[in-house]
């Protein structure tokens, strides 16, 4: 068996980047419809939570229309404060963890570095000040940039 025509290249560079471009459009195009299917699904779903509460608000108090509209408008207004207090503060418990991590990183950080500093030899920090004047230097005179 012929082995060495799995391994030609049958397709120029132009082709393999035509054939990528239309998967990447493939694929954008179909988390933008995911994107909406999941929109679309909330959408539904607040419509269920709606007229199930207008059916029990009817239902347990005997209202007319309108009067049902307003309490259900209440009811939901309460569930919606609701989950957007809890998300608060899931989102300040978070951004509180995030921001003892990215402290207690930075003071590891910097234990290290000053670690480094205090064990190298004199020889070492001789090179390192070097190394950082004339970088600086080529930064300033814009031979870098």
């Amino acid at each position: 068996m012929n082995w060495k025509v799995f391994h030609e290249n049958k397709f120029s560079t132009t082709h393999k980047v035509i054939v990528w471009i239309i998967l990447s459009i493939m694929v954008f195009s179909q988390l933008d419809m995911v994107i909406h299917l999941a929109f679309e699904s909330l959408h539904i779903l607040f419509e269920i939570l709606e007229s199930t509460l207008d059916h029990l608000v009817e239902h347990i108090f005997h209202t007319d229309t309108r009067a049902t509209q307003i309490i259900t408008f209440y009811l939901m207004l309460i569930i919606a404060a609701l989950i957007f207090y809890m998300l608060i503060i899931m989102i300040s418990a978070w951004c509180c963890s995030v921001k003892y991590k990215l402290r207690n990183s930075y003071h590891r950080w910097n234990e290290n570095i000053f670690g480094f500093w205090w064990t190298a030899c004199v020889t070492n920090k001789a090179k390192w000040w070097a190394v950082f004047v004339v970088f600086s230097s080529m930064l300033a005179l814009g031979l870098l940039g």
